[in-house]
Parts: structure tokens; C-alpha cells; sequence
């Protein structure tokens, strides 16, 4: 009897963390401004069944000596977003000298229907296969 226990237990435990139902869309986009200004973005989808839940977006930027001017710049214009202030919305910066990380958090379950209708990264009502094929098409490589 313990055995059976123990192997309910076990399997209980492995369902729970091995985010049953959940799967991830990686898609990135990297870009090289002739050495002078570079950028990488990374948008990581989290789904549960085909619905999805989460989306974090990752703006990283590196800027020669001579564009360093233009770093505040964009800064602001990703910064600046309409949602950053909502329920389950996320941001944060990393600015250094020469270059920046910006991360932007979505949690798309505690946003209010009016909310996610303003947000326009992506259609929360697409499934996994509709949002991959549209990043693709925006050039990111997905997986």
C-alpha cells in the first residue's frame, strides 16, 4: 500500500512540475546597424493548452561610441509604452553606458478586457501556430 502511495505521490508531483499543459514559443531577432547600433529582441510566449497566459518581451541594444546619443532616445520610445501602469504588467531597465536591457512582462490573466485590447505586441486571442507564423513573418527566428 505504501508503494502505490508512493508512486501517486511521485507521479502528482511530477504533473505539477513539469507545467502540465504548458508549452513556450522562443522567437528572436537580431539586428546590425553597420557595427554602429545593434539590437536584440526576444519575445518568450508561455501558453497553457493553446491559449496564452504569459509573454515576455526582451530588448537588449548596443551602441558604437559615435550613436551613444541616440541610446536615451530609444530608450524612451520602449519605455514610454500605454500599458506599462496595468494589472500584470511588468517593466524593467538595465541602462549602462553604451547599451541597455528592457524587459517587459505580460501576464495576460490579470488584465481586464478592455486592457488587453490596448496592448499591440501581439493578439492575445492567437493560438500557438498564428503567433509563431506572425513573428515569423516579422522576421524573428522562432522555435
Amino acid at each position: 500500500m505504501k508503494k502505490i502511495l508512493y508512486c501517486c505521490t511521485l507521479s502528482l508531483c511530477l504533473l505539477l512540475f513539469s507545467g502540465c499543459g504548458q508549452k513556450t514559443l522562443k522567437c528572436n531577432l537580431f539586428n546590425d546597424y553597420k557595427g554602429d547600433i545593434t539590437t536584440d529582441r526576444t519575445v518568450i510566449f508561455t501558453f497553457k493548452g493553446d491559449s496564452l497566459s504569459k509573454l515576455n518581451y526582451i530588448t537588449k541594444a548596443s551602441f558604437s561610441e559615435d550613436y551613444v546619443s541616440a541610446k536615451d532616445s530609444l530608450i524612451s520610445s520602449i519605455s514610454d509604452v500605454p500599458y506599462k501602469d496595468f494589472n500584470g504588467v511588468s517593466t524593467s531597465l538595465k541602462n549602462e553606458e553604451s547599451s541597455f536591457e528592457h524587459k517587459l512582462n505580460i501576464n495576460y490573466s490579470k488584465l481586464s478586457d478592455d486592457e488587453k485590447k490596448q496592448i499591440s505586441i501581439v493578439n492575445f486571442e492567437k493560438n500557438y501556430e498564428e503567433i509563431k507564423n506572425e513573428f515569423v513573418q516579422k522576421g524573428f527566428t522562432c522555435e
